[in-house]
Formats: C-alpha cells, structure tokens, sequence
C-alpha cells in the first residue's frame, strides 16, 4: 500500500498501534520489550506501510538495524501472531523425542535445551532446535563457532537457534582439520538450509582463510540463488565489500573474486561440472536429487584440502540413492569424520499433528507463520507434504490404506473376551529383534484387534523364550489358531507346535491375500482397534511392495518396525475367511 504523506497521519497510526498489539510488543530480534514498529524492508528500499512489512522492534535494535532489510532480506515475521495450537510451556513440543529412534543412534541434544535457544514469542508454537536424529556428537577439541556468531553479529545477520546449533556442529575441530569433514543436514523446505550456507561460507572466506568454494545444486538456478544471496550481501555490507574485487556473471563460468584470491564458483550437476577444481569448502543442494556419477566428481574436490563438504535436503525417496546411502552410513557410524542431523516428523505422525511440524521446521515460530503450515497441510498432496514440509522419507508415492481410514475404526470401549472366534498372529522384523503378538476376534460382521504383547531387545530375540511368552496367551485365552510367517518365524512357530499350539502358515501368496483384505475391511470400517499406540504407528508405517501374487505390506524407508500391522492383516484374513465346518445328515 502507498506510504500516506506525513508520519504523524492517522492511517499510519492506527497500523502502527495494530502491529505492537498483534507483535504482543515483543522486539523481533532480541525479544525484549518493543515500543516501536521496524520496516522490514526499508522505505528507502521500496518498503511499505503494510502490515506484511512492519514488526515491533524495541528502540537498541532499532537503531542498530538502521536501514537493513529486516532478517537479511529472507525471513519476515508473521502476519498475525499465532492463535491456535498455542503451548504455554515450549517445552511440551520443542527439544524432544516422545518415540524411541528407530535408528538405535544417540538422540542426545546438540546443545543447549529450548528454554536457552528459543527466540520466538513466548507462546508459541515454535520449531525444535535440536534435530530429531541425529548421528552420534563428538566433542572437538575447539569450535569456531562464537567467531562465526560474532562475525554474523557484525554483519546485521540474525540467526535462528536451529541454525546456531547446527553451525556449532559444522564448526567443531579436531586440531587443525574439521572435525566432521562431510555433514549431511535434512529439514523441511523453506527453513533457512541455503542462507546458512552462505553464512558458513562468508565465515570461511573472511575468518578461516578458504580459497576455493564449489556450490552445487541439482538444478543450475538453485546454485545461482545462493551465489546471489552471498553476492548481495558482500557488495551491501562495507566490511566485506572492502575484500571484494568483483563479481562475474558469465553464464556458465560464475564467480565472486576476492583480493586474496579466494572465490566462490557455481558448477554444473554434471559429471564433469566439477572435474578439474580442488575446493576448501564444497556445498550442494537438494543432494536427495544427486546422481552418483555427479557426486563423485565433486565429492573428490576436496582430497587435496583440509577441506569440509556440507549437503543439504529434504526428504528422499527409493530413487534417492546418493541421499539415502549417506544417511545410514552416518547412522550406523560408518566414519567419525561424518556427520548427521535431520530435522524430520517421526513416521507416525498425522500430517496435521502439529508435533511432527515441530519436529520437521524448525524455523516455525520466527519467521514461518503456523497458519501457512495449515494451509499446505489442508489443500495440498498429503504425500508431497510428507516429503517436502515433514521430511518422511517415502518408498512409494501412495500409502497402501485409504487416508484416515484407520482411524475412523478406533473404539476404545472394545473388550477381548475368552473364547468365541478368536485368532493369534505374531510376526518377527528382519533384524529378529522385534516382534509383536496380535489378537483378532470376530464380533458380528466386526473384526475387534488387540496387542497382546510387544519385544524390543539390543540382540536378537531368545527364540524358546519367545515361544514360551506365546504359549502363556495361548493357555489364557485358547485362539482357534495362531497364524505366522515362515519366512520370518519359523523357528518360534515350530517351538510353539511341539508344545501343541494350533499353527497355521500365512506366508507368500497368504501375506498377499492378507494385506489385500485388511485394506478392504478397513475401508468398510469393519475393523475395531484401541488405538494402541504400537498397532497405529505400525500401520503408519506401512507401505506396499509389488510380488509375484500382488502387493504386500513393507515398512517405509526410514519409518518404524510394520510387525503389528502384519499380524493384524493376518487375523483380520483368516477371521473373515469362510471357515469348513463339520455337517450330519441324517436320512
């Protein structure tokens, strides 16, 4: 909207008083008290009078900002302050893990806990600081840290307290080489990945003496914007544009000079883009879309280096082999030189859980608006938003269930009952160190589920003792059959039938047909379960492979153990399956 003539005008007023009522007059920057409204993008650089453009900001951060663009230019406040899904206590969502690892990796905290790390308003729903998972923290014998803080500070850089605690981790050492010499870093779209970069790059460039820099990004332009971002900043900050010797534009051959002889280049994500260059420091973007060949090339620019390689993305998927085998080679500590942190929704969560948004972005609550997170999560793709907002890797781009339909069979009020047409079925994970019993009774045209036991174990499980777990549930409520895969269970099932346990195999051609009626009975909501946790997040994690006889159940990339969904599939199977009975005839 055109600025009104005059800054006492009535107009003005009236949104000036509205932001420091909708801000809670709570300074943007620092938090503290704000009497003030801020232009975000300065009048002398376009800015308006809008309410999209103004923020409340106390007098000391006023002044200190002069007439830079409000957060560097990429990340403005909200529109309006966050009314729904308010917390009272941050620590209810942010700096936690309410559901174990799946990855078995140490989930400790990067540093501090959120209570010291959050700058939003207090209030609000905001982003976790500390990554979901993360692969197992080192201590280095230094950080560089508080110097690239300080040198951000100096800059009029403001950096959110996700991207303070991963620079932390990006900058530790180990004597004179970086600790970590590659870290792979996943959160949502949209979250200030890039703009980190960039800081890390100046820092390298101005404070830890780099010469060559390499930024890579699957798509050419996606380079270019980072390149531009950096460029923008060293010619409009005088302490670094005093370094500068200029900029080169030349499609293709991109380049920032510097007086030193250090430069940032741009190359293609071609196997030949980066042959021939040696870097200091190596970036690359939206690695989920990286072929190998292109990784290659550039992974091998940095041998001759005390050189660091930062790679960032969001979630992949079964196509994203360069992206996927780093990630579980960092999990598994496969190097203490590589290094992993993910800001992702546990497999579990719904797309409208706002826990797994917190989980996933961590810039929610300083300059991502929940309400734009409602917005994607109602009207877009329930599968693009899983990937692109929630980071949960996907194996397939459908779920094998309808959406929400497992959920409208919850009854919370079903009770087993002894006796009656009731069924077992227990399924053991790859590693053998899960496993799970479920029971299936038939009550009407209604099928009612239960978990009747749940395994976790370090090492493989105790077969006999497995067994014998089984068989005491076996003597207690006396199933007509217990079902298993023999695939995965046949050495338990076999203890079980010489203690005379009725067993009857679903495996092959029987998992097929049991994973096809259990979609459909839950479609015709004729299933009933608790809403046991371990049953939901097992069917949450499901996803469909294609075989000789059809689809089967198969756990998603990433997601958690699927043993409970398959033993439910079983017993929903074999309870609707039209059973032989024994019939007289009498003449």
């Amino acid at each position: 909207m055109p600025r009104p003539k005059g800054r006492d005008n009535v107009a003005y007023r009236r949104i000036r008083a509205d932001v420091l009522v909708r801000d809670n007059r709570t300074c943007y920057v620092c938090q503290g008290e704000a009497n003030e409204v801020d232009h975000l993008v300065p009048i002398s650089r376009g800015g308006e009078d809008s309410y999209e453009n103004l923020a409340a900001i106390c007098r000391p951060c006023n002044l200190k900002k002069s007439n830079k663009v409000g957060q560097n230019g990429l990340f403005l406040t909200q529109k309006a302050p966050p009314q729904s899904f308010v917390i009272s206590d941050l620590s209810e969502l942010s700096g936690f893990d309410p559901i174990p690892n799946d990855n078995k990796t140490d989930i400790t905290e990067v540093q501090a806990d959120q209570g010291k790390n959050v700058s939003a308003p207090v209030g609000a729903v905001v982003g976790s600081p500390i990554p979901r998972i993360h692969s197992v923290i080192r201590e280095g014998d230094q950080s560089r840290v508080a110097e690239a803080l300080q040198f951000a500070e100096d800059i009029g850089i403001t950096l959110m307290p996700w991207q303070k605690n991963a620079l932390g981790e990006i900058l530790k050492m180990d004597g004179e080489r970086w600790q970590y010499r590659q870290l792979g870093l996943i959160c949502g779209r949209q979250q200030g990945k890039t703009f980190l970069a960039a800081l890390r790059i100046l820092a390298g460039i101005y404070l830890f003496g780099e010469k060559d820099v390499i930024l890579m990004a699957v798509n050419r332009k996606l380079s270019l914007i980072t390149w531009r971002q950096i460029d923008w900043l060293i010619r409009n900050t005088p302490r670094l544009k005093t370094e500068w010797q200029a900029t080169y534009t030349t499609n293709g051959a991109e380049r920032i000079m510097f007086k030193n002889g250090a430069q940032i280049s741009v190359v293609a994500a071609t196997p030949n883009g980066a042959r021939g260059m040696s870097a200091d420091f190596l970036f690359i973007d939206e690695l989920r879309a990286i072929d190998q060949d292109t990784y290659d090339a550039a992974i091998y620019t940095t041998n001759a280096r005390k050189a660091q390689v930062l790679t960032v993305s969001n979630a992949g998927d079964k196509n994203s082999t360069v992206l996927n085998s780093l990630r579980e080679r960092a999990l598994s500590g496969a190097s203490p030189t590589l290094a992993w942190l993910e800001w992702s929704a546990h497999p579990s969560r719904d797309i409208m859980d706002v826990k797994g948004w917190v989980e996933s972005c961590p810039a929610l609550g300083h300059y991502l608006e929940l309400e734009t997170l409602k917005h994607l999560a109602a009207t877009n793709d329930p599968m693009a938003f899983r990937c692109e907002v929630l980071c949960q890797w996907l194996d397939n781009t459908a779920s094998p269930f309808e959406a929400g339909a497992f959920d409208e069979c919850a009854d919370e009020s079903i009770t087993l009952v002894e006796g009656g047409d009731l069924y077992f079925a227990f399924d053991k994970s790859h590693t053998q160190r899960h496993a799970v019993l479920v029971a299936g009774q038939k009550v009407g045209d209604f099928v009612h589920l239960f978990v009747l036991q749940e395994w976790n174990a370090q090492n493989p499980l105790d077969e006999v003792k497995l067994a014998s777990d089984i068989n005491a549930h076996v003597q207690k409520w006396r199933p007509r059959v217990t079902l298993y895969d023999r695939y995965m269970s046949q050495n338990t099932a076999t203890y079980l039938a010489a203690s005379g346990v009725a067993m009857a195999d679903c495996s092959g051609k029987s998992q097929v047909e049991a994973a096809h009626r259990f979609a459909q009975m839950m479609s015709a909501r004729v299933l009933r379960h608790k809403k046991e946790a371990t049953l939901v997040d097992a069917v949450n994690n499901c996803s469909s492979k294609i075989s000789e006889h059809g689809w089967r159940l198969v756990r998603r990339r990433s997601s958690g153990e699927i043993c409970a969904a398959i033993g439910a599939a079983m017993v929903s199977w074999h309870s609707s399956t039209p059973q032989s009975k024994p019939v007289i005839y009498v003449a």
